[in-house]
C-alpha cells in the first residue's frame, strides 16, 4: 500500500492540473497530440483555398516535438499553426526570426506564453498589421527561424530553420521595385511609395530590396518637415535576399501628436541603411520628398533634375556600391 501512494497522489496531481484547465485548453492539447501523433483530421488552408501540408519540424530525444500543422488566414494576415508536445522536465517558450513569405519580410510573434512541461499546446505565428499593406493576392512560399528556448533561464534549447513551397508550383516571383527611387546600389535598393495622410496620421512608406547575404537595417535622421524637426524614426531590420514594405508616421518633435500633412509639404531627411549586427554604415543618401511627388508619375519630357523627387538623392554615391 504505501508502494502505492506514491503513484496515486502523483495520477491524482495530473487530473487536478487537468481538472484546471478550461474546455478549450483542454481541446486544444487533445489535438495537438492528435496532430503529433498523426491522428488528427484538422486541416487548415487560406481563404484563397492555398494549404500548407502538415509536417513536423523538430524532434529530440527528449520528448520534445513541433508540428507544422498548416497555414490559416488571409494573404494579408496568415497564420501558420504550430502543435506542440512537450515531454521534456522543462518549462519552454518559443519566438520566432526572419519570417519571410514569398520573399517579403514580416515582423512575426507566437500567440503562446509557457508550454509547461509533460504537456501539450496548440499556437499560432501572426506578422505584424504592415505585412497587410502589401495587400497581396495569395501566397506560394513561407520561411522562417523558430527559436525553442527554456521559459525560466532563457536558455535555448534548439534553433530551427523552416524553409516551405507550397500552393500554385508554377509560381514564380516577378516583383519589380516601384516608387520614387531613394537609393539604388548593387546590393540594396529602396524606394518611396507615398506620402500622404493615412488614418489622420502623416505617414511616408517605403520599400526596401535587400540582395546582400547580410541583415540590414534601415534608419533615418535629421529629419524636418517645411525646416522644422519632426519625428520619424526608421528602425526596420531586413533579412537578407528579401523585401519589405516599411510605414512610418511623422510625429511633432517634442509631443509625438500627429502633424496634418499637406500635398506641398517638404519632408527631407537623412536616410542610412547600416549592417545590423555591428550597426556600421553601408550608405547613406539625403532624401527631399513632397507628396505631390507621387500624384502622377514623370513624363517624358521632365527634365531629369526636376524627375528626380529626392534631389541628389537617386544620383548620390553611396558606400554600398563601394562595398559590393
Amino acid at each position: 500500500m504505501k508502494r502505492l501512494l506514491p503513484l496515486f497522489l502523483a495520477l491524482a496531481f495530473c487530473f487536478g492540473l487537468t481538472g484546471c484547465l478550461s474546455a478549450e485548453e483542454q481541446q486544444d492539447r487533445k489535438l495537438a497530440l492528435e496532430l503529433v501523433n498523426g491522428t488528427s483530421s484538422a486541416t487548415y488552408a487560406l481563404s484563397t483555398g492555398t494549404a500548407l501540408e502538415g509536417q513536423p519540424i523538430y524532434e529530440d530525444n527528449s520528448g520534445l516535438i513541433v508540428y507544422l500543422a498548416g497555414i490559416t488566414g488571409t494573404p494579408r494576415a496568415p497564420q501558420l499553426v504550430l502543435a506542440v508536445k512537450n515531454g521534456t522536465r522543462h518549462d519552454l517558450s518559443l519566438s520566432v526570426d526572419n519570417l519571410i513569405y514569398d520573399n517579403w519580410a514580416a515582423d512575426g510573434w507566437i500567440d503562446s506564453y509557457t508550454i509547461h512541461s509533460h504537456s501539450a499546446a496548440m499556437t499560432t505565428i501572426s506578422c505584424d498589421r504592415s505585412f497587410g499593406m502589401l495587400n497581396l493576392s495569395d501566397l506560394h512560399t513561407v520561411s522562417f527561424d523558430l527559436r525553442i528556448y527554456d521559459d525560466h533561464s532563457y536558455d535555448t534549447l534548439a534553433t530551427v530553420h523552416v524553409d516551405q513551397f507550397f500552393g500554385d508550383p508554377d509560381w514564380a516571383d516577378e516583383t519589380t521595385l516601384t516608387g520614387r527611387p531613394l537609393l539604388d546600389s548593387h546590393d540594396v535598393q529602396i524606394a518611396a511609395d507615398s506620402l500622404q495622410m493615412k488614418e489622420d496620421r502623416a505617414a511616408l512608406d517605403l520599400t526596401v530590396f535587400n540582395q546582400s547575404d547580410r541583415m540590414i537595417r534601415v534608419t533615418s535622421t535629421n529629419v524636418t518637415l517645411n525646416g522644422t524637426p519632426v519625428e520619424m524614426l526608421f528602425w526596420s531590420s531586413v533579412s537578407p535576399h528579401s523585401r519589405r514594405r516599411i510605414s512610418e508616421s511623422i510625429l511633432e518633435e517634442d509631443s509625438y501628436k500627429s502633424i496634418p500633412l499637406a500635398p506641398e509639404d517638404e519632408l527631407a531627411f537623412r536616410l542610412q541603411i547600416v549592417e545590423d549586427e555591428y550597426l556600421s554604415t553601408l550608405a547613406e543618401v539625403d532624401v527631399v520628398l513632397h507628396g505631390t511627388d507621387f500624384t502622377a508619375a514623370p513624363s517624358a519630357d521632365t527634365p531629369e533634375d526636376a524627375a528626380d523627387p529626392a534631389g541628389s538623392a537617386a544620383a548620390a554615391p553611396s558606400e554600398a556600391d563601394a562595398a559590393a
